[in-house]
């Protein structure tokens, strides 16, 4: 009877283990994904806020505006 409950008792702490095994590995898998999104957001070049004499090309890249351009209504 004894073998059963050090049996049970070994099988508990091995799930036990396993399951804070999984609940860390799963925290540090969300933290490195804040950390690449973070990353990516801080290595991307910003949106200029204020046009001014720039406009965007056809590959989406802003560029110097041309003097006769139209100007944008807003």
């Amino acid at each position: 009877m004894a073998d059963f409950v050090v049996t049970g008792l070994i099988m508990g702490a091995a799930f036990a283990a396993y399951r804070l095994y999984d609940k860390v590995k799963q925290k540090q898998a969300e933290v490195e994904e804040i950390i690449r999104g973070a990353e990516a957001r801080r290595t991307s070049p910003p949106e200029p806020r204020d046009l001014g004499q720039l406009a965007r090309d056809e590959a989406g890249v802003y560029v110097p505006a041309s003097p006769n351009a139209k100007e944008h209504p807003h």
